[in-house]
């Protein structure tokens, strides 16, 4: 165990019974560990690839993966609920009878993700109009997306970005707070969101977790064509807007 020390963090491992590791780790990352994936030696990266995970942590996005490892070493990158903090849990399997768990909480990962963490690729498909990023997609050319990842997110929260400072000047945009967003894939409605104080985008009727930069994201099995996004955003005052964006789906030989 390693805790505290110029860089203070907390480190450590243990074996022990299956029953007790696997009840150990069920705490962590709501239970959600994947096989194959150890975050202590991945590779991180800003461009999707199919074995890579999609990671939200506080304030970064971000995709993950591991190469060689078996499948028998379960692990995942989370936050510390209520506080921000990143840390890292893995359970190795391949003993039948001891587990081995990892975990770490690290110093220089928790100091400024921006810079630690790669930061997605995104695109921003309604350009100047609305501050809307999305994760997943990629301009093929200007205003022709196409899809990169199974997953897309949307972030409509700040981004340190120079583009985002020159383009998005806080005293020149509505304030959308508690505005209620309407969201449609191809015709069918998504679950709704609204726009949190801190301009974030959250889906209504869940626990909003302040310390990722997205809360809202789109999985589906996706079909080769066009898709459509529609976005129908209601403010508590003012006027309703309604922006809309196409994607396409292209045949795997050509993404």
């Amino acid at each position: 165990m390693d805790v505290g020390g110029t860089k203070p963090g907390l480190k450590f491992r243990f074996r022990s019974s299956p029953q007790t590791a696997d009840t150990f780790v069920q705490a962590f990352c709501d239970g959600r560990l994947y096989p194959g994936y150890n975050p202590l030696v991945a590779i991180d990266s800003a461009r999707p690839a199919p074995d890579a995970l999609l990671i939200r942590t506080a304030g970064s996005i971000h995709y993950s993966r591991s190469l060689g490892v078996p499948d028998t070493v379960w692990g995942n990158r989370c936050i510390l609920r209520g506080n921000w903090s990143v840390y890292e849990i893995v359970i190795d399997r391949s003993q039948t009878d001891t587990y081995t768990v990892s975990f770490d909480l690290p110093y220089d990962a928790n100091v400024n993700p921006w810079e630690y963490y790669p930061r997605a690729e995104y695109v921003a498909p309604l350009g100047t109009a609305y501050r809307l990023y999305v994760t997943g997609l990629y301009e093929d050319a200007p205003g022709l997306y196409s899809l990169t990842y199974p997953t897309i997110c949307l972030i409509t929260n700040e981004l340190p970005l120079v583009w985002d400072y020159w383009e998005f000047h806080r005293e020149e945009r509505p304030d959308d707070s508690g505005a209620v967003v309407q969201i449609q894939l191809d015709g069918r409605p998504q679950p709704s969101a609204y726009i949190t104080r801190g301009s974030g985008l959250a889906p209504i009727g869940l626990a909003l977790d302040k310390s990722t930069i997205s809360n809202y994201c789109l999985t589906a099995d996706w079909t080769v064509g066009t898709h459509q996004v529609r976005m129908v955003i209601t403010p508590p005052t003012g006027t309703e807007r309604v922006f809309e964006w196409d994607f396409v789906v292209k045949p795997q030989a050509e993404t």
